[in-house]
């Protein structure tokens, strides 16, 4: 729950400052995946969170999500 909420704010924030183009990068792979629709979600308390950014997406021209390891 926490990177979902992580990533929300995230995004969250560079609305103020009109971004259109957004790449978003996360350490957690199943986020990841679960945003691009690789796979499904079905904790269904992570599912208002993932309706929630999906909202947030519509607000850009184009946005894209990418992994990075833990490690990186």
């Amino acid at each position: 729950m926490a990177e979902y909420e992580a990533c929300a704010l995230g995004i969250q924030e560079t609305i103020g400052f009109r971004v259109k183009l957004l790449k978003v990068y996360e350490d957690s792979a199943l986020v990841i995946h679960q945003l691009k629709g690789e796979r499904e979600t079905r904790d269904h308390k992570l599912l208002p969170y993932q309706a929630y950014i999906n909202e947030l997406m519509e607000l850009f021209d184009d946005i894209s999500f990418h992994h990075i390891p833990r490690e990186e």
